[in-house]
């Protein structure tokens, strides 16, 4: 077995996306300290805060997609105001190791990097600085689940060897539909 710089990559990328997932399925996402609310709901923050906030709301939405358990119709979610507030930091490492796993794929795996950056360009609109009344929605989530599945889907393609790879692909994607 042979192991090159980019395998590592995206192995190390992907095992920080795993650790992220299950520290976030254990960890409740809801906390009402922090918020700041008007009349009707909306959030009087910053781009910047904003931003700081979807760091981890991006977190969620991968724990979410991971482990569609304590979903939530109406969260009470911190708005974040520095880097190393309610863990917005891990949620940057995640978004980097997101980034660094698709690079790493991108020449070999393409469905796998196509999957991962799907994921961040139909998130783009709601978790960037643009600010929305909702830092956290999880309807938002139905577009940028189709490249989680596909990144689930091609996985075993790529990673498994010839009796488990159909079995394997046809159950995730029984999962994902």
């Amino acid at each position: 077995l042979h192991i090159n710089g980019k395998q590592l990559c995206a192995f190390f990328a992907f095992t920080a996306l795993c650790l992220y997932g299950l520290m976030y399925y254990v960890k409740p996402d809801v906390a009402s300290h922090g918020m700041h609310e008007m009349p009707g709901g909306y959030l009087e923050i910053s781009r910047w805060q904003y931003l700081l906030t979807q760091l981890r709301v991006m977190g969620t939405y991968v724990r979410l997609a991971l482990f569609p358990f304590n979903q939530n119709l109406d969260y009470a979610y911190p708005v974040v105001s520095d880097i190393f507030m309610h863990d917005a930091w891990a949620g940057l490492i995640l978004i980097i190791s997101l980034a660094a796993c698709a690079a790493a794929c991108f020449r070999r795996y393409r469905l796998i990097s196509l999957g991962i950056l799907w994921w961040f360009i139909t998130l783009l609109t709601e978790s960037s600085i643009l600010v929305l009344a909702d830092v956290i929605f999880e309807h938002r989530l139905y577009l940028p689940l189709a490249g989680f599945c596909m990144t689930a889907a091609a996985a075993p393609l790529y990673f498994l060897d010839g009796r488990y790879r159909t079995a394997a692909t046809a159950c995730i994607i029984a999962a994902c539909t």
